[in-house]
């Protein structure tokens, strides 16, 4: 799937029309229906605006099958006030981390055996 159809696949799933997205944009309409029909590229300013809006990082936009992990910081409050980071984890490292993960699951096993 290109990235305009992409784009359009997360408007349609929020309910918005062009003209929503294009005034979050600040763009018209004509040139929003252009980045979803792949003609025009798509400015990484853009990208990240348009992640934003649908609450992504671009890179989930881009690649939707990206690796993110979500970090929650929440303090002590009663209402659990806090922050989220995202950040993406390269192919090699998400490997290292399965690989480390299927090994500890085989000791695991090896002593639940003992």
């Amino acid at each position: 799937m290109n990235i305009g159809a992409r784009i359009r696949q997360l408007r349609d799933a929020k309910n918005m029309k062009q003209e929503d997205m294009a005034k979050k944009l600040n763009m018209s309409q004509s040139n929003y229906s252009r980045l979803e029909t792949n003609e025009i590229k798509t400015a990484d300013e853009v990208l990240e605006k348009i992640a934003e809006i649908f609450g992504m990082q671009k890179e989930q936009l881009i690649d939707p099958d990206a690796s993110i992990v979500t970090l929650h910081n929440f303090n002590n409050s009663a209402y659990k006030v806090g922050t989220v980071h995202n950040y993406a984890i390269s192919p090699e490292i998400k490997q290292l981390y399965d690989d480390k993960i299927a090994l500890l699951e085989e000791k695991i096993k090896w002593l639940e055996k003992r």
